[in-house]
C-alpha cells in the first residue's frame, strides 16, 4: 500500500450484522486488518458508526470484526461498543440532529418493529403461546382482561389457570377462553404440577391478575418462580404479584421479567417512594438504578410511565385521563406478555405494551367518546394498531 496514505476508513457494514460474514466483505476485513497490523504506527483505521462486524449491542463478534483505532458513532454510543476493547481503541460520538426527546419518550419507531407479522408458513402456536395466572374467590375479570387482551392482540394460544371457583365465570367471557382450573377459592400449590407443565409449554407468562394476598398463593409464587427461572421463559408480574413478590426479589434477578407497578405498588415492592410526577429527572434516575439494582425491566405506571432496564431509560406519553379506570393495567399487562411470545426483549416488549395501551386509550376516546370501558380497550386493539401503521 502506497505509504502516503495515514487513514483507512471502514464503512462496510452496520448494526444489523448476524452471522457468517459473506464475502466481498470478508476479505475486505480481512485486508484492513493485515494493513494495520503491517504498518501499526503509519495508518490509523477509522470505522463509521460501528467496527465492520462487530453486533454494537452486545459487542460480540460472530466472524470477524475490523480492529478500528477510532470509531465514529452516530447520536449515542452503542452499549456493546463500550465494553469492547480488543476492536475499539476509541470511540468519538457525533451529533446528527435527533433531539434527545427522540432518545427519551417512546415513539411509533419503537412500536413498530416490535410489532411481528405472521410468515406465508406460518402455523398454530408459532405467533405465540400465552399463560396467565391469577384470579381468586374475588376476582374473575382481572385475569380474564389480561386473557382477552392477548386473544385480541393476535396471540395464537392463550391458556388461563385460576381457581375453580371463578373457572367457569372466565370462560363465559368468550367461547375464545381456554381456561385451565384447581380446586379452591385461591390458588396454592395444589396447583404447582399442573401449572408445571404450562410452563414448559408457554412462550410468555403472566401472573398477577386478581391473584390475592393469601400465604398459601404466596408460597405456589415462590415454586413458579423457581422453574420459570430454571425454564428461562419471559415473565410478567403484575398487579398482587408484585406485592406477594416483596420479600423473594432475588428470585427474579436477572430474569427476563417485566414488573408492571403503579407508584404505590412499587412502595409496597421495594420501600422506594417516588417523587412527584412532575420531578421527571428525578424520578427516571430512582427507577433507573432500582431496575440497575434488582436486574429486571421496570415500567412504573402513572400519567407518565417510566420504563428501565438498569441500561436504558424510556418515557411513554401515550394515554388519556379516561383511562384511570378497573383493569386498564391488566390489559397493559396482557400487552407485555403479547410483545414478550412474539420474540421481543423484555425492554421493548415494555416500551411497546405501554405505548400501545396508551394510544388504544386514545383511540377509543376519539370512536367512542369520553367514557369507554376496559373492554372497549380490548376490542378496538387490531382498530388501533391499524391506525397505528397507516
Amino acid at each position: 500500500m502506497d505509504k502516503k496514505y495515514s487513514i483507512l476508513i471502514d464503512g462496510l457494514l452496520g448494526t444489523g450484522v448476524k452471522g457468517k460474514i459473506r464475502e466481498p466483505i470478508s476479505s475486505a476485513i480481512n485486508m484492513i486488518n493485515s494493513i494495520k497490523e503491517k504498518n501499526n504506527d503509519n495508518i490509523n483505521i477509522i470505522s463509521i458508526d460501528v467496527p465492520s462486524g462487530l453486533d454494537p449491542n452486545t459487542g460480540e463478534v460472530p466472524d470477524k470484526a475490523v480492529k478500528a483505532d477510532l470509531v465514529v458513532t452516530f447520536h449515542r454510543s452503542k452499549l456493546g461498543m463500550e465494553v469492547q476493547t480488543e476492536y475499539i481503541k476509541d470511540i468519538c460520538v457525533k451529533s446528527i440532529g435527533i433531539p434527545e426527546e427522540a432518545r427519551l419518550f417512546v415513539g411509533r419507531g419503537d412500536i413498530i418493529p416490535t410489532l411481528k407479522i405472521r410468515s406465508k408458513d406460518t402455523h398454530k402456536g408459532q405467533f405465540g403461546k400465552v399463560l396467565v395466572i391469577g384470579g381468586s374467590k374475588n376476582y374473575s375479570g382481572a385475569p380474564a382482561y389480561a386473557s382477552l387482551t392477548s386473544i385480541n392482540f393476535g396471540i395464537d394460544l392463550v391458556k388461563t389457570f385460576a381457581p375453580q371457583v371463578v373457572g367457569d365465570v372466565i370462560r363465559g367471557y368468550s367461547p375464545n377462553m381456554i381456561v385451565r382450573t384447581a380446586p379452591g377459592d385461591w390458588l396454592d400449590l395444589q396447583a404447582l404440577e399442573e401449572i408445571s407443565q404450562l410452563i414448559e409449554w408457554s412462550d410468555s407468562i403472566m401472573i398477577g391478575p386478581g391473584i390475592g394476598l393469601e400465604k398459601e398463593t404466596e408460597e405456589l409464587l415462590v415454586e413458579m418462580l423457581k422453574k420459570i427461572k430454571k425454564a428461562k421463559i419471559p415473565l410478567v408480574l403484575d398487579a398482587d404479584a408484585l406485592k406477594l413478590v416483596k420479600n423473594h426479589l432475588n428470585l427474579i434477578k436477572g430474569l427476563p421479567v417485566i414488573l408492571t407497578p403503579h407508584e404505590g405498588e412499587l412502595n409496597i415492592m421495594t420501600g422506594v417512594k417516588l417523587p412527584p410526577g412532575d420531578k421527571i429527572e428525578e424520578r427516571g434516575q430512582i427507577i433507573f438504578n432500582l431496575a440497575k439494582k434488582l436486574d429486571v425491566t421496570l415500567l412504573v405506571k402513572g400519567a407518565n410511565d417510566f420504563i428501565s432496564n438498569g441500561k436504558l431509560l424510556k418515557i411513554n406519553r401515550t394515554g388519556c385521563p379516561e383511562m384511570s379506570i378497573g383493569g386498564t393495567g391488566d390489559v397493559l399487562a396482557g400487552l407485555c406478555a403479547c410483545f414478550n411470545a412474539t420474540k421481543n426483549d423484555s425492554f421493548k416488549s415494555a416500551c411497546s405494551a405501554a405505548f400501545l395501551n396508551g394510544y388504544i386509550g386514545q383511540y377509543c376516546k376519539k370512536v367512542i367518546g369520553p367514557r369507554f370501558t376496559t373492554m372497549d380497550l380490548i376490542d378496538n386493539i387490531n382498530e388501533a394498531i391499524l391506525e397505528l401503521l397507516e
